[in-house]
C-alpha cells in the first residue's frame, strides 16, 4: 500500500465523509511526491502558516501530535486562537507527554464535560483513558471502549478518523495485552505497525509487542526490541532509548538468563540482571535502599531475599491494584525459584 493510500478513508467511510479538510488534502498530496519524514514535515509547516477555520483547528493540533511535533503544538496553543475545548484538551495532552499527569480536579472536570461534538467527545474519552492507563488502573480501561467506538462512527473528517482510529487500535492493544490475551494484542499491534506512518509509533508498537513476547519467545522479543531501537535511532526518538536499551534490552535478558554483555545503567534492571546470575546480595542491596516498590521491584526483591510472601505480594499487586493479568506471570514465574 502507497502511503498516501494509509491514510485514506476505508470505503465504509467514505459514505459518510463530509469535504476533506485542506490539511488532509495537503498531506494526502504531500505523500504522493515525497518521504513519510518529508511529507510530515511540509504539512507541518502548513499547520504552523495557514490561518485555520474553527472545525480545522483541532485537525491540525492531532495532526501534530500525533506526529510527535509537540514543541509545535505547544506553539499553536500559545498564540491563543485555539478554541475550547480543543485548547485545554491538547495542553493536557502536552503536559502529558512530558511526564505531568492530569490532577484529580482536572480528571474531574473531564468526566462532567460531556461534549456534542463526535471528535471532541471521542477525544475526552481516550483522554479519561490515558489518565487511567498513566495510574496504572489498566482494568478501568473497558469501560469506556464501547462508548468511544459509538462516538468514532459519527467523525466525519478523514483525518481525525485515521488518527483516532490509530489511537483506538492503540487501546485495544493495550486492553488486550494487560488482560492476558497475547494473540489478541499482537493482531492490534500489527494493526498500528501498518497503519501509521509515524516511527514514534512504529518504534513504540515493537517495542510492546517485545514485551509482548517476553514469556515465551526471547528471540522474537530481543527481534522487535531491535527493530523499536533501530527505529528510534534513526529518526532520533533520544527520549525513548533510555527505556529501550537501559530497560526492557537488560530486563528481557534478565528474565532468559542470557546476560552476557548486557549492562545498563538503570538501577531496578541492574539488580535483575544480578539476580539471574545468582548475585541476590547485591540485588537485595540495591532493592532495599528504594523507598518504595513497584510489583516488579516487589518481585525482584522477594527473589533476592528468597521470600515467597513478597512475590505473593506482587502478584496480587499486579492483579488488584495495576489489574495486569500479563506483567502478574512475573512473579507467578519467579515462585520456582524460591526454595
Amino acid at each position: 500500500m502507497e502511503d498516501y493510500q494509509v491514510i485514506e478513508p476505508s470505503r465504509i467511510d467514505r459514505l459518510k465523509m463530509t469535504v476533506p479538510s485542506s490539511i488532509y488534502s495537503t498531506y494526502h498530496h504531500l505523500l504522493k511526491k515525497h518521504s513519510r519524514h518529508g511529507a510530515a514535515d511540509l504539512t507541518k509547516n502548513y499547520c504552523l502558516n495557514a490561518h485555520f477555520p474553527r472545525e480545522e483547528q483541532a485537525i491540525a493540533l492531532e495532526f501534530l501530535y500525533m506526529n510527535g511535533f509537540f514543541e509545535e503544538v505547544q506553539e499553536l496553543l500559545g498564540r491563543g486562537e485555539i478554541e475550547a475545548p480543543y485548547d485545554w484538551f491538547y495542553r493536557l495532552l502536552v503536559r502529558r507527554k512530558f511526564g505531568r499527569p492530569m490532577s484529580r480536579q482536572e480528571v474531574r472536570r473531564l468526566k462532567n464535560w460531556s461534549q456534542d461534538q463526535a471528535a471532541a467527545e471521542t477525544l475526552r474519552l481516550f483522554m479519561l483513558i490515558y489518565h487511567h492507563y498513566d495510574s496504572k488502573h489498566f482494568g478501568s480501561m473497558d469501560n469506556y471502549i464501547d462508548d468511544i467506538y459509538m462516538a468514532m462512527h459519527h467523525i466525519n473528517k478523514p483525518l481525525v478518523k485515521y488518527y483516532f482510529q490509530l489511537r483506538f487500535d492503540e487501546l485495544m492493544f493495550q486492553y488486550h495485552w494487560k488482560s492476558n490475551m497475547g494473540v489478541v494484542a499482537k493482531k492490534y499491534a500489527y494493526r498500528v505497525i501498518n497503519s501509521t506512518l509515524s516511527p514514534e509509533k512504529q518504534s513504540g508498537m515493537y517495542h510492546h509487542l517485545a514485551l509482548v513476547e517476553v514469556f515465551d519467545d526471547y528471540s522474537a522479543a530481543m527481534d522487535h526490541l531491535t527493530t523499536s531501537i533501530q527505529i528510534a535511532e534513526e529518526n532520533p526518538l533520544t527520549s525513548s532509548l533510555y527505556e529501550l536499551k537501559e530497560r526492557s534490552l537488560p530486563f528481557i535478558a534478565a528474565f532468559h538468563r542470557k546476560t552476557e554483555g548486557v549492562k545498563t545503567i538503570d538501577p531496578v534492571e541492574t539488580a535483575h540482571l544480578a539476580i539471574a546470575e545468582g548475585r541476590m546480595e547485591k540485588a537485595e542491596k540495591i532493592l532495599s535502599s528504594l523507598p518504595s516498590l513497584t510489583p516488579f521491584q516487589e518481585t525482584y526483591l522477594g527473589v533476592a531475599r528468597n521470600d515467597r510472601f513478597l512475590l505473593q505480594k506482587a502478584y496480587q499487586r499486579f492483579k488488584h491494584e495495576y489489574g495486569d493479568h500479563f506483567f502478574a506471570r512475573l512473579p507467578f514465574y519467579y515462585l520456582k525459584y524460591i526454595d
